[in-house]
């Protein structure tokens, strides 16, 4: 309704933003991802994933209100492989424990081989 994303009056599943994101990246591949924030480089996830297995991996859009942490974008493994993630977070738990389960959710792709 503002067109920045950040409204309680917006709603959106994690599925659909998932299917937005898989469509944007098969038409205009790492050109649309480039435009993303880049782990640890810039951004809001500048100093996020400055030092983890996520640094340069991974390509996200992050929204936050008070007891909402979001975050969506690609993540690409060892393997060279990338993978859509969504994780959108409700909870009067605490920003910072949202961020820390996203945190470990990305760090895990960027560093799991395909096997895992």
């Amino acid at each position: 309704d503002n067109g920045c994303g950040l409204s309680r009056r917006s709603k959106l599943k994690a599925q659909d933003l998932a299917d937005l994101l898989d469509y944007a990246f098969g038409k205009y591949k790492k050109r649309w991802a480039k435009m993303l924030s880049i782990a640890g480089v810039d951004g809001t996830i500048k100093r996020r994933f400055l030092h983890s297995a996520a640094f340069s991996k991974a390509w996200m859009k992050t929204g936050t209100l008070n007891r909402v942490k979001n975050i969506a974008g690609y993540v690409q493994r060892p393997d060279k492989k990338i993978y859509t993630v969504v994780v959108l977070v409700n909870s009067k738990a605490g920003n910072w424990r949202a961020a820390m389960l996203q945190n470990q959710i990305i760090n895990y792709l960027a560093s799991s081989k395909s096997e895992d």
